[in-house]
């Protein structure tokens, strides 16, 4: 349940964005969400394999 809370204030942000053609077109907000969600998935990755690696060298050492 916890990954989904990090994906409300992008789905929020999306929706929110002004639907005006000239102003905001669709796609600018979209890629804008799409990259936070992304950078957000990014970070728990490298924390998650961090701390599988680190718990490897502990063992290992």
């Amino acid at each position: 349940m916890t990954p989904w809370l990090g994906a409300v204030p992008v789905l929020w942000f999306v929706l929110t964005m002004p639907r005006h053609p000239l102003d905001q077109p669709g796609w600018f907000g979209a890629a804008i969400g799409g990259t936070m969600l992304f950078t957000w998935l990014l970070v728990r990755l490298t924390r998650v394999l961090n701390r599988r690696n680190s718990s490897q060298q502990g063992t290992e050492k």
